[in-house]
């Protein structure tokens, strides 16, 4: 632990070997009073660990029963920002999502305006601190892709803390976790934002929107989807029977549709099988998904 130097006695006499026994107890008890004095100390360190691991999961507990009462995306992004200023200390952050190929900003509490930045978080699909373009100069700001399963839904952007660095790893951790397990409901909320209006579910866009996803995630995956559209008098039952290598849905009652990444002429051999009237489907963007359909134009 250290050294004590002794200089002559001022009497001029030398140490006798009484004197070296009770200097060699003294040094023992110093020994243990630092050994108490570190274990103590590294105690606290524990502590104050445990007490933080508290709070995180207090603050994610707290996030995750506050979000389950959003009645839509934008009051989702509001109480998620409020809950993270509270409990972690954000000061500047933003919720951005990613609607099929679009984007827009859910809550902001910033004055930074984000829609020069969506080509750009196209390209991030891991968190890290970023060194974005906001305002007049690159500001480095924490990134947080939300996703749900593999899929991109949208980006939590925390720009910083009111109490500490943008790069407190504890707060990144926590960060990191409430990012993933806020997933699914933004998720289902930005579908309720796409297909309903005032609380009346418009399914055509619901399947619209559904295969619009479909189809975005296996061109993520560098796959080269198929559409066909079929007439069978249960489409439900050709659907099953073909969901190991597409994704289907029922469009009414005599007509279904389905995605698939295998190539047009295998695509055939295998429905064949189940039905006899079928068209492959030009998608020339996912906009148009609506209108192919079912020949919906909107007003």
């Amino acid at each position: 632990y250290g050294f004590i130097s002794l200089s002559n006695r001022v009497t001029g006499e030398v140490y006798s070997d009484e004197d070296k026994e009770l200097l060699t107890l003294l040094l023992a008890s110093i020994c243990i009073a630092i050994e108490n004095s570190l274990i103590l100390n590294e105690l606290n360190e524990k502590s104050l660990m445990l007490y933080n691991s508290l709070q995180n999961l207090y603050a994610i507990q707290e996030i995750l029963s506050t979000i389950r009462n959003a009645d839509n995306i934008e009051q989702f992004g509001q109480l998620l920002l409020e809950i993270l200023t509270l409990g972690l200390g954000v000061k500047s952050a933003a919720i951005i999502a990613k609607n099929n190929s679009d984007y827009f900003i859910v809550y902001s509490n910033s004055n930074y305006t984000y829609n020069h930045l969506f080509p750009e978080l196209y390209h991030i699909s891991s968190d890290d601190i970023y060194n974005l373009p906001l305002g007049d100069k690159l500001l480095p700001t924490l990134v947080f892709p939300i996703t749900k399963q593999t899929s991109i839904q949208g980006y939590l952007l925390i720009h910083d803390f009111s109490n500490s660095t943008i790069d407190d790893a504890d707060k990144l951790q926590v960060l990191r976790i409430i990012s993933l397990i806020i997933g699914e409901t933004f998720t289902n909320l930005l579908e309720k934002n796409a297909i309903s209006r005032e609380g009346i579910i418009n399914y055509p866009l619901l399947i619209s929107h559904r295969m619009t996803k479909e189809i975005e995630q296996m061109l993520d995956l560098g796959l080269n989807p198929n559409i066909v559209r079929f007439h069978h008098p249960n489409p439900q039952e050709v659907l099953i029977a073909c969901r190991e290598w597409s994704e289907g849905f029922v469009l009414l009652p005599d007509v279904g549709v389905i995605i698939s990444p295998l190539e047009e002429i295998t695509i055939k051999n295998q429905l064949s099988k189940y039905v006899e009237e079928y068209q492959f489907l030009s998608l020339k963007n996912t906009k148009d998904m609506l209108s192919l359909l079912f020949d919906y134009k909107k007003d």
